[in-house]
């Protein structure tokens, strides 16, 4: 990646790039070396960014969710055009193989393709009244601007399947990627902005973790945070967002439990499960 030597990234927020003068230095996992850096944000900057998504938050909602999924696949289209580029970002931060890069980039796009159609299917319902004169309706709104917590093992896709159906229903995402792997993150920033989403629909945050996560909890505009990584960490957004009652989804800890039953087929089952469990430990 010579060509790319301490490259510096601009982090993309309200709309705009924004350069700040503390760095994160990113790492090629494979060398030890820094190859780029990447700008870091304060907590009143955090902090503006929830203002930009609030300020876009009703007219994102306000069009429909076919005009959303019309975004979102003009999104997948950028991301499609420079799958290859943006794999090979993935491999020099993550350290995982080009080929399984590669495969995150589909299953990226594909998410993207998959909520462009699922936000026409917010169904609500009717429910059978029980007093006369009365109708039970439930309608499905956008909860309001979403905080996402993306980890540094599927840096991409696992921010993109927080941020993608949160869009499609109408919220405005502030994406928080892992500081060891931002750069694909970035790149995707650069797509959204190509597909021409409104300013402050998307966000990225980048910096200190720990006060990134404090902004979220306790930042009133943020009104549902989504989180994969250590069940550690889980337990302290589960403390914060106590305090305001704020929903919270989390993916935390480990694989499942592997089940092999007499019945099966022993040889294809270590096959398959080579494949599900040990995928992704080159990183």
């Amino acid at each position: 990646m010579s060509g790319e030597q301490q490259k510096s990234y601009k982090v993309y927020l309200g709309g705009k790039w924004i350069e700040t003068g503390e760095k994160i230095q990113v790492t090629d996992p494979a060398t030890g070396e820094k190859f780029a850096s990447v700008s870091a944000l304060h907590r009143d900057q955090v902090h503006s960014a929830f203002d930009a998504a609030q300020a876009a938050f009703p007219a994102w909602r306000g069009i429909t969710a076919k005009e959303r999924g019309a975004f979102l696949n003009r999104v997948a289209d950028e991301v499609h055009k420079r799958a290859d580029e943006i794999a090979r970002l993935i491999t020099f931060e993550n350290g995982k193989p080009l080929a399984q890069s590669k495969g995150e980039m589909a299953m990226t796009e594909d998410h993207l393709r998959w909520f462009a159609e699922e936000g026409r299917r917010a169904y609500g319902r009717l429910i059978p009244h029980q007093v006369q004169g009365k109708r039970n309706m439930v309608v499905k709104t956008p909860i309001g601007v979403v905080g996402a917590i993306a980890p540094w093992n599927f840096p991409l896709v696992l921010g993109i399947r927080k941020a993608a159906p949160a869009l499609a229903a109408g919220c405005p995402v502030v994406l928080k990627p892992s500081s060891q792997t931002p750069l694909s993150s970035i790149a995707f920033a650069e797509c959204v902005e190509a597909a021409r989403i409104p300013g402050g629909v998307f966000q990225l945050v980048i910096g200190s973790a720990r006060m990134i996560a404090e902004e979220f909890l306790t930042n009133p505009i943020c009104r549902k945070i989504t989180f994969t990584g250590s069940t550690e960490v889980g337990r302290e957004l589960i403390k914060g967002a106590a305090q305001s009652i704020k929903p919270l989804s989390l993916e935390l800890g480990g694989l499942a439990p592997l089940l092999v039953f007499d019945d099966c087929n022993l040889d294809k089952a270590v096959e398959e499960t080579l494949i599900a469990k040990f995928r992704n430990t080159g990183q």
